[in-house]
């Protein structure tokens, strides 16, 4: 550690003696004042660091699985500009069905599935 009274300082060689490492202390009236020490370092990942990408904030968020499905609250998708209406049947004529979408399932399927036939 390098100590420099005030006004002997040439702040532009001490800035370059501290961004090579060096830490330096500016006195003044012979007390110290000032201190000028290099940038830390960056660590490549820590706790703290921010990094983009899958996974970034793997651990960082809680999602109720319970609560995943349900639909958003009717101030936040008005936030989105979305207008609801939860009216029963409104979808009705955008979903085709067979006929049979009632009748058992095969036996082959229904086993895959785990179900009784």
């Amino acid at each position: 550690m390098k100590t420099v009274n005030i006004q002997d300082a040439d702040f532009s060689v001490l800035v370059e003696e501290a961004a090579a490492g060096e830490e330096i202390v500016i006195a003044k009236d012979g007390e110290p004042f000032v201190r000028l020490m290099p940038p830390e370092k960056k660590e490549v990942e820590s706790e703290n660091s921010f990094r983009r990408g899958l996974g970034a904030l793997k651990g960082k968020i809680w999602i109720d699985e319970d609560k995943l499905d349900d639909p958003l609250p009717p101030d936040l998708l008005q936030a989105f500009g979305v207008e609801f209406d939860r009216q029963p049947g409104r979808l009705r004529h955008l979903i085709k069905m067979k006929d049979n979408f009632d009748d058992p399932l095969p036996p082959d399927i229904a086993e895959a599935f785990g179900m009784d036939s």
